[in-house]
């Protein structure tokens, strides 16, 4: 469903989609364990007694990770840039999050 969402939206070609989804999904679990990594970093502070010391240096380390995931991000860009045109990979950041917010408000009515 979202890789047809988004090839569609995107205007991708089958060709294409087949060289861009692999990367796309190796960008999202890379990403994915980043934010997992900055996830697990905050909940020690509701879970442990942490001193400012330890609370510095998991700040030090969310900075860290956050610049890994901007890095990552321009890495991946520049790969997608080579497979497909700029304008597309501008297109399927795009619908990336058109269906994102498709998704949340189909998943907020059901719980109506």
């Amino acid at each position: 469903m979202f890789e047809a969402f988004v090839a569609r939206e995107a205007g991708l070609t089958r060709e294409e989609a087949a060289v861009f989804f692999p990367l796309l999904h190796e960008y999202h679990m890379q990403q994915r364990d980043i934010n997992r990594k900055i996830r697990r970093a905050t909940r020690r502070v509701r879970q442990e007694k942490l001193s400012d010391r330890e609370c510095s240096k998991l700040l030090d380390e969310i900075v860290r990770l956050k610049r890994s995931s901007v890095s990552l991000e321009e890495k991946y860009i520049h790969l997608w840039e080579q497979k497909i045109s700029p304008a597309k990979v501008l297109k399927v950041i795009d619908a990336e999050h058109r269906f994102g917010r498709q998704m949340f408000r189909r998943f907020i009515k059901q719980k109506k």
